[in-house]
């Protein structure tokens, strides 16, 4: 692999985070009908609205905990050559929630809830057995970067641990592992979305192999679902409604990774039109839109962004994000 390509994708990853997180940031879990009533069509950075009581008082281009968990992730990889501790990534979370008011209201459901579990005494790998929200799957891009996604048993391994503590479910597991193994395949400089896709969903049937049993459909086949939904729709407004009606949008799993791919596809390749696309979806906005960005991002390379609105997101929010990028590529992809 050329290295400076492989910097660009990686780097291509990490930006898309950011900007698909802040781009979906002000009208998270709010409804499609909700969205075009306020906002019409979101194609810029808006501050959080006051009328949504999980990102009012934030500043137009500020992130949330998709990616702020993406960075916790991606310096335990680097501060630990690649070795995963649950434990330690409990007391990351810990540390996090404790130190920023914005935790309150961002924190996602299962994590919470698995905390709460270890307070209580709860042993790690029981705290997330509820765990089927989307949280694992946002967090999970640095361990696509740091593992190959040749080698699809070590990656959904790796994947499951840092599952474990909050999200230690088939579904959520079967989810993280698309999109791990999506990232890994991009970074790699792969330039098929359909072998892409294929990687992907044999991640996740390895993945729901994992975990505590929760019934729930196939993570895989509903990604084939979307996309057939992305490649068929004869325009925006229908991708728009089909993915809300058909694949979901919400903060499960089996609604989100879908749709991310579903949004992965239809931007082809680009990720500001990625984040546009997200944060008009409704429901989970911004993490569909920092998940699809990420893959996005690592698929077509820093090149590829809009500049001036990732300098703003990253001024926003003070990020380092070539100093990381720098260090996973070294550690990890060359």
């Amino acid at each position: 692999m050329d290295k400076q390509e492989t910097y660009s994708r990686v780097l291509g990853a990490l930006s898309g985070v950011a900007i698909g997180d802040a781009f979906g940031m002000p009208c998270e879990m709010w409804s499609q009908r909700r969205i075009r009533r306020t906002y019409g069509y979101i194609d810029k950075l808006y501050p959080g609205n006051p009328e949504n009581e999980i990102s009012a008082g934030l500043q137009a281009g500020e992130v949330t905990d998709d990616t702020v968990f993406t960075l916790i992730v991606s310096h335990l990889l680097i501060e630990h050559k690649g070795g995963i501790d649950p434990e330690l990534f409990v007391e990351k979370i810990r540390q996090w929630a404790g130190s920023d008011s914005k935790s309150k209201n961002v924190l996602g459901p299962s994590t919470k809830r698995a905390l709460q579990e270890i307070d209580a005494g709860r042993p790690i790998e029981y705290a997330g057995r509820m765990g089927e929200s989307n949280g694992a799957s946002m967090r999970i891009l640095p361990v696509g970067i740091a593992q190959d996604y040749r080698n699809l048993p070590e990656l959904v391994e790796n994947v499951r641990r840092i599952c474990l503590p909050t999200h230690n479910t088939n579904q959520a597991i079967s989810g993280a592992s698309a999109v791990a193994a999506a990232v890994s395949y991009a970074v790699r400089c792969g330039n098929s979305f359909e072998e892409m896709l294929d990687v992907a969903v044999e991640a996740a049937a390895l993945g729901s192999e994992q975990g505590f049993d929760l019934c729930g459909p196939s993570i895989g086949k509903r990604i084939r679902i979307a996309q057939k939904i992305a490649l068929n729709a004869r325009d925006e407004e229908t991708f728009f409604q089909d993915v809300y009606d058909i694949v979901g949008t919400g903060l499960p799993t089996v609604q989100t990774v879908p749709a991310v791919f579903a949004a992965v596809l239809f931007a082809k390749g680009d990720p500001t039109a990625c984040a546009k696309l997200a944060a008009n979806l409704g429901g989970d906005t911004d993490t569909i839109g920092a998940i699809s960005c990420g893959i996005t991002g690592a698929y077509s390379g820093i090149e590829r962004f809009d500049h001036a609105i990732l300098d703003q997101v990253i001024q926003v929010n003070h990020l380092d994000l070539e100093s990381v990028a720098k260090q996973l590529t070294e550690l990890y992809c060359l």
